[in-house]
């Protein structure tokens, strides 16, 4: 292992050229370590197809690739054994992609110092260099030393019968991909070709990463994006109830802040809600009501609400009015709740020819947050009163949350509200959601103090919630609560805390200061 002041521990914002390891030969650009700059390996590097000749072994891949080829080689100017991969443009896509970025082999070099550098074994890059005409890739070649005294994860499981081994290995998995996350890194392609395993004892297992085309850097890596990844790997790599709590456990030990076992399992496990009364959640009908098609979820309509959608306007004059305005009506009777959708502003005229109504957009909406396991108001249908395709009316009926009350008008243990409160942000914006109108109204607790979401019309999918985003948010949510007078600093002070302690998103004071700025 070289010193840390050596030139492939420079900080990854330094341009590579700074060092003295970037260079052409001939049709080739390479990015080499120092050590590989001198003039006996320039030979090699001038024309790499040779390291795949004889005596270089050829290593058989899994799965076999038609475009990518490794050997093994060892050469007089090195001490190591060398692992040679030589790779083509794998199909158009791939081919047109890399137009504009790096290439794998350069983009694997690069990471692998990165990963060197925060602490996480991976097998040690040599060399990589990538052969273009223009933009055109024609062929790429990365060069590394091989992992000594391992072999990868495949192979060890092929040939090890005895299945005892198999804890030490998941629970050095399970190290492997907290040290990825930690470091801000996730893993799309977690298979055991990608690993190599030593077994140091039969109770502790060590493991190298050795394939990099999955690791994927990130600002940081979220619950859902976490959560996502360990299921991604337990469904690539099946495991039994007892591998499956070990692994659950070192996870949990190894992440920074540490988790609880318990919750990560609820996490990881099957839903309740992907099913309910033997239908899927995504299993609509179309019925025609009053002149009106409904879009209707069959599993949960009864009776009550057919009536509903056979008068609707009626139902919204008869029953108890949540909301009377211009540009809604509410209104809830029998644990139902009809919400009308009136047409208010000229410039939503085409755009609701285009994205439809909002009472579609928020019934959508509403079964996405349901399947991320967000609680809120379950939708059971929606219609749209068009008139040349342009919707001018549209209904969304609803179930009504038990003894809801608004969020400052909750009179229950504040402390307690406070923490739930802080906990469903957290979620929402871990599963990818914003939500720009957060305000009292949108917000109601039921009669056992969970917080519900309501109104829909402000939230929106993004996929991953930027930081500024979430501030935003945030100081939505505190001016509402200073409008109301309902909150001191201490308060805000304790909803930043359990947010932060939910997302792991840092300390609760640069938020503090962050929301500060927004509001400012």
């Amino acid at each position: 292992m070289p010193p840390a002041n050596s030139p492939i521990f420079q900080p990854a914002d330094k341009p590579l050229t700074e060092v003295g390891d970037c260079f052409s030969i001939g049709s080739w650009r390479w990015e080499v370590e120092p050590r590989w700059t001198g003039s006996e390996f320039r030979a090699w590097l001038a024309s790499p197809e040779k390291l795949l000749l004889p005596p270089a072994e050829i290593i058989e891949r899994i799965p076999p690739s038609p475009s990518t080829r490794v050997s093994r080689i060892q050469l007089r100017e090195h001490p190591c054994p060398l692992i040679i991969k030589y790779s083509t443009p794998r199909g158009v896509r791939h081919y047109v992609k890399d137009w504009f970025r790096p290439s794998r082999a350069r983009r694997a070099f690069r990471l692998a110092r990165e990963l060197e550098r925060v602490g996480i074994a991976t097998a040690r890059h040599l060399a990589a260099g990538e052969k273009r005409f223009g933009l055109h890739l024609a062929a790429t070649c990365l060069i590394m030393e091989e992992v000594t005294g391992f072999r990868s994860w495949y192979d060890h499981e092929r040939l090890t019968l005895d299945g005892d081994y198999r804890v030490p290995v998941f629970r050095a998995f399970a190290r492997m991909l907290a040290a990825l996350h930690n470091a801000d890194y996730t893993h799309a392609d977690p298979v055991r070709t990608n690993f190599m395993i030593r077994l140091r004892s039969p109770s502790r297992a060590e493991m190298v990463l050795i394939d990099l085309d999955g690791v994927q850097p990130c600002e940081r890596v979220s619950l859902s994006e976490a959560l996502a990844d360990l299921r991604h790997a337990l469904a690539r790599n099946p495991v039994t109830i007892r591998e499956h709590h070990w692994f659950l456990v070192e996870y949990c030990r190894a992440r920074t802040p540490q988790l609880s076992p318990r919750e990560l399992r609820r996490e990881l496990l099957p839903k309740p809600w992907v099913r309910q009364g033997g239908q899927r959640l995504d299993e609509l009908v179309i019925e025609s009501h009053c002149g009106l098609r409904w879009w209707v979820r069959q599993s949960l309509v009864n009776a009550p609400a057919k009536a509903i959608m056979d008068s609707p306007d009626e139902f919204l004059t008869r029953g108890r009015v949540l909301k009377p305005s211009r540009s809604s009506a509410v209104s809830a009777q029998d644990g139902l709740v009809l919400k009308r959708y009136n047409f208010r502003k000229w410039r939503n005229l085409f755009k609701d020819l285009v994205r439809g109504s909002k009472a579609r957009r928020c019934f959508f909406r509403a079964m996405h947050l349901e399947l991320a396991g967000i609680p809120t108001a379950r939708v059971q249908a929606f219609a749209e009163q068009k008139c040349c395709g342009i919707p001018l009316r549209s209904y969304l009926l609803m179930e009504e949350i038990p003894q809801a009350t608004g969020l400052f008008e909750w009179r229950g243990d504040k402390r307690r509200a406070i923490q739930s409160l802080a906990r469903l942000i957290a979620r929402l914006h871990d599963a990818g959601f914003t939500h720009r109108d957060l305000k009292e109204g949108n917000i109601l607790f039921d009669g056992g103090g969970s917080p519900s979401f309501v109104d829909l019309d402000g939230i929106h999918y993004v996929r991953r919630v930027k930081d500024a985003q979430a501030a935003a948010d945030l100081a939505r949510l505190a001016q509402a609560a200073e409008r109301n007078r309902r909150s001191n600093r201490s308060d805000f002070a304790r909803f930043l805390k359990a947010y932060c302690r939910r997302r792991r998103c840092g300390d609760w004071r640069h938020w503090w200061r962050q929301i500060a700025q927004v509001r400012a």
